[in-house]
């Protein structure tokens, strides 16, 4: 049975449509999923044990190489387009594809060679996800709330932050300059 040109020019066609498509969004479904698990277990082993840190490298939760990370916190309703892909593409010199950062998400993007390979969205907003703030890491320059973090640098101590009796989600500390944000333990939630 002969197959029509038509047929295998359209397959072809629907084959490089999906790839492209799944090529574009470089969000980490995975990653995502990995985090969110790693927080909630240090929670809990925080509340079962008493113990108020745990130090997290950051490379053991991913799964592809990078040599970079940029944090940004949209912690703002964002519609005003501060926070869209190609604002932040702009700032940083990297061209970011896929989903927009939602309102009130912490975005991590790792970088390797001066390119995007993966991104990651938490979402604080309603509780979905826990919410993060990464503290210490070189001013990116993208806005005040963003950072760059090189991988040899990124091992961080993490906390629940309780500030005055209020909930402040998770914050990361660079073991690197720990000495500096060494008072900030103090507001552990479980200290």
């Amino acid at each position: 049975m002969k197959v029509p040109k038509i047929l295998i020019a359209f397959l072809v066609l629907a084959g490089f449509l999906l790839w492209w498509i799944l090529s574009i969004d470089k969000h980490d479904d995975w990653l995502h999923c990995n985090i969110k698990l790693t927080l909630e277990r240090f929670e809990e082993d925080s509340k079962a044990r008493n113990i108020y840190s745990h130090t997290l490298k950051l490379d053991s939760l991913t799964e592809f190489d990078w040599d970079s990370l940029i944090y940004f916190s949209n912690p703002i309703d964002s519609d005003d387009g501060t926070f869209s892909n190609a604002e932040i593409s702009k700032e940083i010199g990297i061209k970011i594809t896929g989903r927009t950062i939602c309102d009130y998400c912490d975005r991590l993007i790792f970088i390797k060679n001066g390119e995007v390979v993966s991104f990651v969205d938490l979402d604080s907003k309603d509780n979905k996800d826990p919410r993060i703030r990464i503290k210490g890491g070189e001013e990116s320059g993208a806005t005040v709330n963003s950072n760059i973090f090189l991988k040899k640098d990124a091992t961080f101590i993490v906390y629940e932050s309780c500030k005055k009796g209020n909930y402040g989600g998770f914050v990361f500390l660079p073991v690197n300059k720990l000495e500096q944000f060494k008072t900030d333990l103090e507001n552990s939630c479980y200290k």
